[in-house]
C-alpha cells in the first residue's frame, strides 16, 4: 500500500469514528430537547428519537448540518415517535443549505401550524408556508414519514422553495390543508421526487395536494378524496413540469380537474388510474397549454364525473395512447373533451365507450389503432355496465315524489328523505353525491329546490 493510499484509509476510519448518536427523549436519554441535540451534532451523526410525543415548543431547526433525525417503529413499521407542533408553530425547518444527507426517517409530524395573519407583506413567502416542514435553499431527504393535520397558507405540510432538489421516499400525507395553495406540499423553483406516498384527505383552495411553479414527479403514489375549491383535486402543476407514473387517483373533487389541473410545460401521466373523481370542468384531468408538450399514456379514466364536460377536458395538443376512457359522465364530452378550436390532442391505440351522454366532443386527429363507440363491446371491451346508485339529488320544494334521470332511472323520495341543503336556484348540469356515488342532475327550470336523500325505485 502506498503512503497516499494508507493516509486514505487513515481519514476514513478517523472520519468514521466521529460519527455519534444522540438519543432524545424525555428521561434518560443523551438529550431531552432535538434542537440541543442537534446543537451538539456533527455531520454524518445521528439523532435517535423514542416511542414518544416530542413538543419542543419552537420550529426544528437541522441548522445546515448533515445529519440523520430519526424515529422509532412500531411493531408495524409505522413510525412512532412523533413531532406535534401543538397547532402553533411549524414543526421543520430546513434553510441553511441542506444537503441529501440530511435525512428525516420513520417521523410522524403533526398539528404543524403557520400563522396566515401576517401584516408585513415580505413575510409572504418567508413565513406563511409549509407548516409540517419548510425548505429554502435545501435538499434534505424524506422516508418513511407521516405528516397529519399541518397547516399553512401555503403548503399545509411540505414547502420547497428557491432551488431545492429533495427526495420524498414512502411517506403519507392526510388531512393536511392549505389556506390557499397546496393542502400537501407547495413547490416553487424547486425539483422534488415524491414515489410510494399516500395523500389522503388534504384540503385547499388551489391544488388538494400539490401547487407547484417547479418541477415535481410522482411514482407510484394514491391520491384518494383530496379536494379544492378552484384548482387541481389532487395536483395543480404549472410552470417547468409534472411528471406521474404508475399512480391511482380515486374520488378526488375540484371545480377544475377533479384529480389533476395541468398547465405546465411539460407534463407526463403514464400507467395512472382515475376512478370517481369529480369536477365541474375535466372530472379526472383538465390539460390547458396549448404551447406545452403533454403526454397521457396507457391510462385508464372511470366513472368520473364532470358538470360541464366529462372525464377529460383539453386545450390543447398532447398526445393521448393507448387509454381506456369509459363509464364517465357529462353533459358534453363524457369521455373527453376538446376545447380548442385552433389546436387538437393526437390519439392511438385508445378506447372510448361506454360514456355518457357522448364519447367525445371537439377535434382530434386520429392517429390510428383507436375505437370510439357508444357501447364498449363494439370495441372488445368486457366492462360492467354501470349503475347508478343511491345518490343525492336536487328536487323542486312542490316537485313529485319521484323524477326519472336523463339515463331513464327512475328514483323516487326515501320515506324520510334527510334535508341537506336548502333554498337553492339555478340553472344547468350539477355534480351530485361524491366517489362512486355521483350522478349529474339538471335543475333547469326549477325553483326553491331542496337537497333529498333519494334512492332507485
Amino acid at each position: 500500500m502506498n503512503r497516499f493510499s494508507a493516509l486514505t484509509v487513515l481519514f476514513c476510519l478517523v472520519t468514521a469514528s466521529h460519527a455519534e448518536t444522540y438519543t432524545v427523549c424525555s428521561s434518560g436519554c443523551d438529550y431531552t430537547s432535538i434542537n440541543a441535540a442537534i446543537d451538539a451534532a456533527s455531520d454524518g451523526d445521528v439523532i435517535q428519537l423514542m416511542v414518544e410525543t416530542y413538543q419542543e415548543g419552537s420550529e426544528i431547526n437541522t441548522l445546515g448540518k448533515a445529519i440523520t433525525l430519526r424515529g422509532a417503529l412500531d411493531k408495524d413499521g409505522a413510525p412512532a415517535s412523533i413531532l406535534d407542533g401543538a397547532g402553533s408553530h411549524r414543526v421543520l425547518l430546513c434553510t441553511s443549505g441542506e444537503t441529501s444527507a440530511t435525512q428525516f426517517e420513520n417521523l410522524e409530524i403533526r398539528n404543524g401550524y403557520v400563522d396566515e395573519v401576517e401584516d408585513d407583506d415580505d413575510k409572504e413567502w418567508n413565513y406563511r408556508n409549509g407548516g409540517g416542514l419548510r425548505c429554502s435553499m435545501s435538499s434534505p431527504t424524506l422516508s418513511n414519514c407521516v405528516f397529519l393535520v399541518n397547516r399553512a397558507k401555503y403548503g399545509g405540510a411540505l414547502s420547497f422553495m428557491d432551488g431545492c432538489d429533495s427526495t420524498v421516499i414512502g411517506c403519507r400525507f392526510e388531512g393536511n390543508s392549505g389556506i390557499n395553495d397546496a393542502g400537501v406540499v407547495y413547490v416553487q423553483d424547486s425539483v422534488v421526487s415524491f414515489s410510494d406516498c399516500v395523500c389522503t384527505g388534504n384540503i385547499a383552495k388551489y391544488g388538494g395536494v400539490l401547487y407547484g411553479t417547479g418541477s415535481t414527479s410522482w411514482i407510484n403514489c394514491e391520491f384518494t378524496e383530496n379536494i379544492t375549491f378552484d384548482y387541481g383535486g389532487a395536483l395543480y402543476a404549472y410552470g417547468d413540469g409534472l411528471t406521474v407514473t404508475d399512480c391511482r387517483f380515486v374520488g378526488n373533487t375540484s371545480d377544475n380537474g377533479g384529480a389533476i389541473y395541468a398547465t405546465a410545460d411539460e407534463v407526463t401521466i403514464v400507467r395512472c388510474a382515475f376512478e370517481g373523481n369529480q369536477a365541474i370542468k375535466g372530472g379526472a384531468l383538465r390539460y390547458s397549454n396549448s404551447e406545452g408538450v403533454g403526454i397521457i399514456d396507457q391510462c385508464t379514466f372511470r366513472n368520473n364525473v364532470g358538470a360541464a364536460d366529462g372525464a377529460i377536458r383539453i386545450y390543447g395538443a398532447p398526445t393521448v395512447s393507448d387509454c381506456t376512457i369509459f363509464g364517465n359522465q357529462g353533459p358534453l364530452g363524457a369521455g373527453m373533451a376538446v376545447v380548442s378550436t385552433s389546436h387538437a390532442p393526437s390519439l392511438s391505440g385508445t378506447t372510448i365507450c361506454g360514456n355518457y351522454p357522448d364519447q367525445v366532443d371537439g377535434d382530434w386527429q386520429d392517429i390510428g389503432s383507436n375505437c370510439v363507440q357508444d357501447a364498449c363491446d363494439a370495441c372488445s371491451l368486457s366492462v360492467a355496465v354501470p349503475v347508478e346508485p343511491s345518490v343525492d339529488v336536487l328536487v323542486e320544494d312542490t316537485f313529485a315524489t319521484e323524477f326519472v334521470s336523463k339515463a331513464g332511472i327512475t328514483y323516487e323520495l326515501e320515506s324520510t328523505p334527510d334535508l341537506v341543503s336548502s333554498n337553492f336556484s339555478g340553472t344547468g348540469a350539477f355534480v351530485i353525491g361524491t366517489g362512486t356515488n355521483m350522478v349529474l342532475f339538471d335543475p333547469t327550470g326549477f325553483s326553491d329546490t331542496k337537497h333529498y336523500r333519494v334512492a332507485i325505485k
